[in-house]
């Protein structure tokens, strides 16, 4: 879907459908008047015939005898709810959900008029891009006869004041964001026999491919075993796939600016290993590399905007399978860090993987260091569906990511590092244990990110832990979150 800035007069819109708000006193906005002038008081009469409640949110496509404007999407709203972000950003996906019924080729957006209390004119074209790309995705590359999909070619938005002269740049911006999350989703749902952790390395070489300022690199396991890095080999030892190490290295700016490095979560597929995990839900086991669909997207669409800034994307990538080669409980691994790590669990495999990929990019002197990963269950007992899990080392990076999250409506809540998660990895043989001997461990993803906090050096670090957020579990389908926050994060960076 393109999105456009329309700057043309009222008088001169030419529009297959016009998308206008109208408040719980069937009032229209100030543009909304006008086009009922324009259309001799036809939006009035519809009106005035009480087919919409207005005392809600709800939506009503009718034609009109203009001919320049063929089609009215009239989306009534509470103007006490929705001054508020969240409710805004469902009011523009109540109006994408009902075009999607129709053959609407091109629409163009007043509803950024609507007042809002917590955001601009840019927070609202925002939400209203993001809302409008989540109606309209669909994932349908496996089904031999394809669906007849309802397109929305084009959405543009009505400037008609003429006073928001930067509109051109969030809408680029944020349909680049759409573009990643896309992306994401689209990686994230393919079957795990298909994606593979080869087939994430294939998805990094093709970003390479497409820009001169992106260079990749894989790691294959010789490779890691040549490195030292165990702890991740120790996790693909079960399966026939062989594990990845895959690096994105994108220069927009000085080589002296030190870079902005993401590493994410790749299990193409988890098992639990010898730690079984029950059959009930091991389908959405396809979504344990949501952290390495992330990086991917966001290095997409650092590329596709051409940030000024240096940013590593890293993949740690492997399955988790069960052979007679698979990691027992109680196996000792030395990680390329040096620490000893006993495995006192092999469902706690994504921190195997994700330490050595830290411990690797301490070669690249980071500013910061973000991983993202589906990493602990628990995130859902702690948090529910709504907030990413975040923890970190660094009070103002704490800040700067919790305001992007706010601000683009990808919300996060940071949780402890605390001595009693740590305590709780101390092991008797080795350096360090991968978790708790005891299953019942109340914190459970404070003791996954207290294992993670023993691989950062001198560098500020967060951890998103997105098993809450990664997946829409009432569709068993990827989010595409934290894009949002992360890429809100880095368009903002200074």
């Amino acid at each position: 879907m393109k999105f456009t800035l329309n700057n043309n007069t009222i008088k001169q819109l030419s529009s297959d459908c016009l998308i206008v708000a109208v408040d719980k006193n069937s009032v229209l906005t100030d543009s909304g008047k006008l086009i009922d002038k324009l259309l001799n008081g036809e939006i009035s009469r519809v009106l005035s015939q009480g087919d919409l409640d207005t005392q809600s949110t709800n939506t009503l496509l009718f034609h009109t005898h203009h001919t320049h404007i063929k089609r009215i999407l009239l989306v009534s709203y509470d103007h006490d709810k929705t001054t508020r972000r969240k409710n805004y950003y469902k009011l523009a996906l109540a109006a994408a959900n009902t075009l999607k019924k129709y053959r609407v080729n091109q629409a163009d957006s007043l509803l950024h008029e609507i007042h809002l209390s917590n955001g601009n004119t840019n927070t609202k074209i925002q939400q209203e891009i993001l809302a409008f790309n989540q109606a309209y995705y669909h994932f349908d590359q496996f089904k031999s006869k394809k669906p007849e999909w309802q397109k929305l070619e084009t959405l543009s938005f009505v400037n008609n004041d003429q006073t928001h002269q930067d509109l051109e740049k969030i809408i680029t911006e944020t349909a680049a964001i759409a573009n990643a999350i896309n992306h994401a989703k689209d990686i994230a749902n393919t079957p795990p026999n298909s994606c593979t952790p080869t087939f994430l390395a294939r998805q990094a070489n093709d970003l390479a491919t497409a820009s001169n300022q992106l260079s990749t690199e894989v790691l294959d396991e010789a490779s890691m075993n040549q490195l030292g890095m165990h702890s991740l080999l120790s996790v693909s030892k079960g399966s026939d796939e062989q594990a990845k190490c895959i690096i994105m290295n994108y220069q927009g700016a000085d080589k002296r600016q030190k870079p902005i490095v993401l590493v994410g979560k790749g299990i193409t597929f988890d098992t639990g290993g010898l730690n079984l995990k029950a059959a009930t839900g091991m389908a959405l086991m396809k979504y344990d590399m949501c952290g390495a669909a992330t990086v991917l997207a966001l290095m997409k669409m650092v590329v596709e905007l051409k940030l000024k800034i240096n940013v590593v994307g890293c993949i740690a990538s492997a399955e988790n399978m069960v052979n007679g080669q698979a990691s027992r409980p109680s196996d000792v691994v030395t990680s390329l860090s040096g620490k000893t790590i006993e495995i006192i669990n092999t469902d706690a495999e994504g921190r195997l993987v994700l330490c050595d990929a830290m411990a690797y990019c301490q070669k690249f002197n980071p500013e910061i260091m973000i991983d993202i990963a589906t990493l602990t269950g628990a995130t859902i007992h702690a948090l529910g569906y709504e907030n990413n899990c975040l923890f970190s080392n660094d009070t103002a990076l704490t800040e700067k990511l919790l305001q992007a999250g706010t601000a683009i409506g990808d919300p996060a809540w940071q949780l402890p590092l605390t001595d009693e998660g740590r305590q709780l990895l101390e092991s008797d043989v080795a350096d360090l244990k991968n978790a708790p001997n005891i299953s019942s461990v109340v914190a459970k993803s404070t003791v996954a990110a207290c294992f993670l906090s023993h691989f950062v050096d001198n560098c500020s670090w967060a951890h998103l832990d997105v098993a809450n957020t990664a997946v829409c579990y009432d569709t068993n389908q990827a989010s595409g979150r934290p894009i949002p926050m992360l890429a809100n994060f880095l368009l903002n960076y200074k």
